[in-house]
């Protein structure tokens, strides 16, 4: 079984909405990044820090165009082909 938790970036009222989910598959937390003039903003914990996991991931995901999509990453993986995950049945 793959270590750590995996997470999946989508779209939500003009934010991303970075959500995790455990080793099952289990949704958990949902955290929020804004990005704009300013500079990218989150909700998580770490987010008076000049860079979290979830400001990372949102970079990620839009490199590899899989915002809104059935891909999950897992940030804790560092084999990269482990790394990612399709969810489509």
């Amino acid at each position: 079984m793959a270590k750590g938790d995996t997470y999946s970036v989508s779209r939500y009222n003009g934010q991303f909405a970075v959500t995790k989910y455990d080793k099952l598959g289990g949704e958990g937390d949902v955290y929020f990044v804004t990005q704009d003039f300013k500079g990218d903003t989150c909700t998580c914990y770490a987010s008076n820090k000049q860079d979290c996991r979830h400001r990372q991931m949102v970079r990620i995901f839009q490199d590899k165009k899989r915002i809104d999509s059935d891909w999950r990453f897992n940030y804790d993986e560092k084999v990269e082909p482990k790394r990612w995950r399709s969810i489509k049945s």
